[in-house]
């Protein structure tokens, strides 16, 4: 079947020339001469699974590891769990497709770790709960209560963001966005809700479920955005053989 019969045609490229399973097309085409399978970094993935690891390490060293010192240790932390899980294979989709862009990498990271900081700010002010990355409330003072493995989860969270960043302007195969949020919005509940449960007590409240809603629907509204600019129709891009 030829490609016209196929409903596809192949066009030159706008945005870049290298060779990506999936670019910006021009008209909104996609290219299909493209490999079968998505792309994998083994190395981005075991270097996220290495980070988690090394926190983890930590709070074994800070006696954090476990639920018996403080609210909600390490291992009892189920965003620990997605970030081991979840976001190293998320990290390992995404890493071959990122662009290069030196103007997108700085600008990424600095808006990155500005809301990781920020972050760690409420959640140091959410309440007399403690955990692996705070283990005490002496001061009041965030930078000074926060534990090394807390400082190491600023870092991880801090890349793992400024990797999402990326990914939200580098075109992607469309199995690859898909799977992307898919999981993304699975670690946004998983890191999110049960850490609320168990440091407010609350369960079934906007508190527990809206940040996560709200996020996982901006990471949706981006994942239609790619997908139809990089095919010039939304709907006929949805895979249908994933």
């Amino acid at each position: 079947m030829s490609k016209r019969e196929s409903g596809y045609v192949t066009t030159p490229m706008l945005m870049d020339s290298r060779p990506w399973p999936c670019v910006y097309a021009n008209r909104g085409q996609i290219d299909h001469n493209r490999p079968r399978f998505m792309k994998f970094s083994s190395a981005a993935f075991l270097a996220t699974v290495l980070a988690v690891v090394v926190s983890g390490f930590a709070s074994f060293m800070e006696g954090t590891l476990t639920s018996k010192r403080v609210t909600m240790g390490f291992l009892h932390h189920s965003g620990m769990w997605g970030d081991f899980f979840i976001m190293s294979i998320v990290v390992g989709l995404v890493f071959p497709y990122l662009v290069r862009s030196k103007a997108v990498v700085l600008s990424s990271l600095c808006i990155a770790l500005t809301v990781t900081v920020l972050a760690h700010i409420l959640w140091a002010k959410g309440g007399p709960s403690t955990g692996h990355m705070f283990p005490t409330h002496e001061t009041g003072k965030w930078y000074l209560d926060i534990s090394v493995a807390g400082w190491m989860h600023v870092l991880v969270m801090g890349a793992l963001f400024t990797v999402m960043l990326i990914y939200a302007v580098s075109p992607l195969p469309t199995k690859s966005v898909v799977a992307v949020s898919i999981l993304v919005t699975a670690h946004l509940f998983l890191g999110m809700v049960p850490a609320v449960w168990v440091s407010t007590g609350e369960t079934w409240t906007w508190r527990s479920f809206g940040p996560p809603v709200l996020v996982a629907g901006l990471v949706w509204g981006i994942a239609m955005l790619k997908i139809q600019f990089a095919t010039g129709s939304l709907w006929r891009a949805l895979p249908t053989d994933l």
